[in-house]
């Protein structure tokens, strides 16, 4: 009598076969929240950086609206200035960066936060000629406004903002 051999797989063919599932399921769900991670990475990183460009593009279009010739007053982190045509907003402005909150607020208005407190530190700096530019015997023409800081999601991005108001304008003694 012929002996027939049974069909299907042994115990150690079972085995081998579900350690080499596990391993190539174990090496697909690494690669799957590999991506996922990238995805949210990559979102927070678009959100914070449109942020952030939304309020320097309003700090740039606030700059530049100072009226020419008129004073700008200046203390750590805050600058007060005149702004011109436009009857619906006050003609006083301030542009204030609070970086012990880490937010910058015009006119007491929050205009973006979530800025990070250190590394690098947030400064808003007035830059003023070297050279008396208006005739007037003083060097306190402004060149440029300068504000400088990164956000606490996105702490290895630092975003910097020159900018130059339109017209001739001086810094207060």
């Amino acid at each position: 009598m012929k002996r027939i051999a049974p069909r299907g797989f042994t115990l150690l063919e079972s085995i081998v076969s579900l350690v080499i599932l596990g391993l190539v399921g174990s090496a697909f769900a690494y690669y799957l929240a590999w991506g996922a991670q990238g995805y949210v990475t990559s979102r927070e990183s678009t959100q914070g950086s449109l942020a952030a460009q939304i309020a320097l593009e309003r700090l740039s279009f606030e700059i530049k609206a100072i009226v020419p010739r008129t004073t700008v007053s200046a203390a750590t982190n805050q600058i007060t200035y005149e702004t011109s045509g436009n009857p619906n907003i006050p003609a006083t402005r301030t542009l204030a960066l609070d970086a012990a909150n880490g937010r910058i607020t015009l006119d007491g208005n929050l205009l973006l936060d979530g800025i990070a407190t250190s590394n690098p530190t947030p400064t808003l700096t007035v830059n003023t000629y070297t050279t008396d530019v208006s005739g007037d015997g003083a060097t306190n023409d402004i060149e440029s406004i300068v504000l400088n800081f990164s956000l606490a999601a996105l702490p290895s991005m630092v975003f910097t903002k020159e900018i130059h108001p339109r017209g001739l304008v001086t810094l207060s003694p």
